[in-house]
């Protein structure tokens, strides 16, 4: 997969003033747009709310159909790379836990161009637009961007040797995760075990009613690493919970498991918040 290398950062509010000129100029919706530049209609609206920066060759194809003038808008050119100077927490926390759990759940980390990219559907929406990102800049001072994926998914990543290096000597976490698992110093502290699981949970993890069995709730996981598996199962069975483990899968049964991870774990994630929520609500009805 090709990345721009260099982004535009505008002014506040003219970046979404230069998307308004040229759509208002050139095309007759906001999926007109999307199509021209070949990106999704939920992209065109990260761009439209600045939530994501505008890449450069986007940004050169509006001002050619446009005829627009680029010396009419305030902005700077950014290379990718260099979305702030990193740097690696100096001690343990439930932040840096939580991360290592996301990047467990949904994450990649390459060595071939020291880039950490987490993946998560368009339906996450403020979880991988605002929550990880804010995550991302507290635990290593790095912006960063986003690109639209197939079937509805947004990648949210950043560039860093620094970072990379660090979460695979000091968090174990590397790519392909097979052989990753929990690190040892979480086991320590239930507060940095209840983050890391919650973090994989609100990337890697599900909620689901089973009706047949008086909306029988089960909160589950699904990880192909047997090893990674294992460690999960652990940190659970360390917390009070009581998992059901097969090869692939972990699984919590019941109302009581429901409840104790709502009440120690819960989540981060709204759309996870609101499917516990339902759970909760349906596990009171007879």
């Amino acid at each position: 997969m090709n990345y721009d290398k260099y982004y535009l950062k505008f002014k506040k509010g003219e970046q979404t003033r230069f998307m308004r000129l040229v759509k208002e100029k050139c095309f007759n919706s906001w999926l007109q747009s999307a199509n021209f530049l070949g990106v999704g209609r939920s992209m065109v609206f990260l761009y439209l709310s600045e939530e994501c920066k505008l890449p450069k060759t986007s940004f050169g194809k509006m001002i050619k159909v446009s005829n627009q003038n680029p010396s009419n808008f305030s902005f700077e050119i950014v290379p990718y790379l260099k979305y702030g100077e990193a740097k690696t927490p100096d001690k343990l926390s439930p932040e840096l836990s939580e991360f290592v759990g996301i990047l467990l759940g949904d994450g990649h980390v390459s060595k071939s161009n020291y880039q950490i990219t987490i993946s998560c559907g368009i339906i996450d929406g403020y979880y991988i637009t605002k929550y990880i990102p804010q995550l991302i800049k507290k635990l290593f001072s790095k912006d960063v961007s986003f690109r639209q994926i197939a079937k509805g998914g947004l990648d949210c990543k950043f560039n860093s040797k620094k970072v990379c290096e660090y979460l695979a000597s000091e968090m174990g976490v590397v790519s392909p995760k097979t052989n990753c698992t929990i690190p040892g110093s979480f086991f320590k502290d239930h507060n940095l075990l209840r983050a890391c699981v919650r973090g994989l949970f609100d990337t890697d993890g599900c909620v689901n009613i089973i009706k047949s069995k008086k909306n029988y709730p089960v909160v589950g996981f699904t990880i192909k690493s047997e090893q990674l598996i294992k460690g999960v199962a652990d940190m659970l069975r360390k917390m009070g919970f009581i998992p059901y483990q097969g090869k692939h899968q972990i699984a919590l049964n019941g109302h009581t498991m429901l409840a104790k991870w709502i009440k120690e774990i819960n989540s981060n994630n709204p759309k996870n918040i609101l499917k516990l929520q339902q759970a909760s609500s349906s596990a009171r009805i007879e």
